[in-house]
């Protein structure tokens, strides 16, 4: 996807660090410049930023009880956006 688009951004569906507190639409994609990207470390990429998935992404990290729904939801939009979603085993 960045070799294609020239941009791409990871993220994560998930905040557990002690940036959770910080999380909101404006940092939950970071932008790809190439470098490694390790295990676990993203959730999915993406070839733009995009306001209605960093949207969900907030309302799926707001707390309990989740929407299970939702995160189908997620997932879609990324596939939408021409993006992929990012299975680790």
């Amino acid at each position: 996807m960045f070799d294609f688009y020239g941009v791409a951004f990871i993220g994560v569906l998930n905040s557990y660090s002690v940036a959770h507190a910080n999380f909101s639409s404006d940092n939950i994609f970071t932008k790809y410049d190439g470098e490694m990207v390790y295990n676990f470390c993203a959730d999915f990429v993406i070839p733009a930023e995009d306001g209605e998935l960093a949207a969900m992404i907030t309302e799926w990290n707001k707390g309990i009880p989740k929407k299970l729904d939702l995160i189908s939801k997620i997932m879609d939009r990324v596939e939408l956006l021409g993006g992929a979603n990012l299975i680790w085993s």
